[in-house]
């Protein structure tokens, strides 16, 4: 009888127990709040600015030996940067249009499949095709290059391979730890290029981007990011053009501006903003990324940011953090029988006073570069305390 009766309580203290593990699950607060409501979700963006490969970049990326073209040395130093992030992006400032004979830089860009190979082992896995080079190389490259994209298992906005393809992929859906945003991406113009009829590039119509920030907000995302192709070449300001697009697209209810195309940096804001649906919270803007890389060698165009910012969510309220970038400068190594482009990250370089990698010309341009982009951002930008 005894032993009936341990039995008995073993029983009911391992009830208990279990009992008290699953109340725990959902344990108050003497508050009265669900401990669980207070969790932040979170996903970490890094993001990039213009990829453009002129004709040095080709000619020296080229490899005899494989009849190839090899990016990946230009990115080697900044993947472990681009990494720190659960999603990175960036725009394509060139086409893919598979024919050597079409490879060329400026002023009509076609650069061969592998960048997107470098661009994706760099940690990059989602590009903005919408800008004014997206026609360079004709109808049928621009329908090729999103599709080597997608091929490669990377995500492309703004530009469509058909009416069906636009209406049935919108946006770009990421979702993340319990986080779901929306991505869009338009461009100002595509050079005076017409775009030709069955492909689709989002141009910065504001009836049509409102039509796409409802179609958005009626999917249920808890976010929206918009990419803008904007602004006036090599001004280190956003103009009044700039700023009121970024206004009306706030006023949308979206939370995030990406913006490209000056090659130079201008500066981000993070401020308290009421859209038209009466919701007020801090929304961000950086207004030009600048070149990410480029031939581009003169001041202000030689390098640019990796550009961190967090969406952050708790009680499904939505807020943004970690604001902080990376200087990355575009360095050419030229030696004998090389000559290659390399991104290099200016803090880790300063930090070790290990300079021996580069030339004299070369140090005192990536000291200026530093220089001008640290108190450019940190003078002329602004973020609501």
């Amino acid at each position: 009888m005894q032993a009936i009766l341990k039995i008995n309580l073993i029983i009911f203290i391992i009830i208990n127990i279990i009992n008290i593990s699953c109340s725990s699950v959902r344990a108050i607060t003497k508050s009265g709040t669900n401990i669980e409501d207070n969790k932040i979700s979170k996903i970490k963006f890094a993001v990039a600015g213009d990829i453009m490969v002129h004709s040095t970049q080709l000619e020296k990326a080229y490899n005899k030996q494989c009849n190839c073209w090899d990016f990946n040395p230009s990115f080697t130093k900044v993947k472990k940067y681009i990494n720190k992030a659960d999603i990175a992006i960036a725009n394509l400032e060139t086409t893919l249009p598979q024919d050597p004979k079409n490879f060329s830089g400026y002023p009509q860009f076609g650069t061969p499949d592998s960048i997107l190979d470098s661009l994706k082992n760099a940690g990059f896995s989602i590009l903005t095709t919408s800008n004014n080079h997206c026609l360079d190389k004709g109808k049928q490259t621009l329908k090729r290059t999103i599709s080597e994209i997608s091929k490669r298992g990377m995500l492309s906005t703004g530009t469509f391979e058909s009416l069906e393809d636009k209406i049935n992929k919108r946006f770009i859906t990421l979702e993340k730890n319990e986080i779901k945003i929306a991505f869009l991406s338009y461009t100002y113009s595509t050079n005076g290029i017409p775009i030709p009829k069955g492909v689709i590039v989002n141009l910065i119509e504001k009836e049509e981007i409102a039509n796409d920030i409802q179609f958005a907000k009626n999917s249920n995302v808890d976010s929206i990011i918009v990419y803008y192709h904007f602004g006036k070449e090599y001004e280190r300001f956003p103009d009044k053009s700039q700023r009121d697009l970024v206004d009306f697209t706030f006023n949308e209810g979206v939370d995030v501006v990406l913006g490209g195309h000056p090659h130079v940096l201008q500066p981000y804001e993070l401020k308290s903003i009421t859209d038209k649906y009466g919701v007020t919270k801090k929304r961000l803007v950086i207004f030009s990324l600048g070149n990410f890389i480029s031939c581009q060698t003169w001041r202000y165009s030689n390098g640019g940011i990796i550009f961190y910012y967090s969406i952050n969510k708790k009680n499904k309220e939505i807020s943004i953090g970690e604001i902080e970038f990376e200087p990355v400068f575009v360095h050419r190594d030229i030696k004998p029988n090389k000559y290659e482009f390399h991104l290099l990250p200016v803090r880790e370089y300063l930090d070790s006073l290990d300079f021996s990698y580069l030339n004299q010309n070369s140090k005192k341009q990536m000291v200026e570069f530093y220089n001008d982009t640290v108190e450019h951002l940190h003078k002329n930008s602004y973020v609501e305390e």
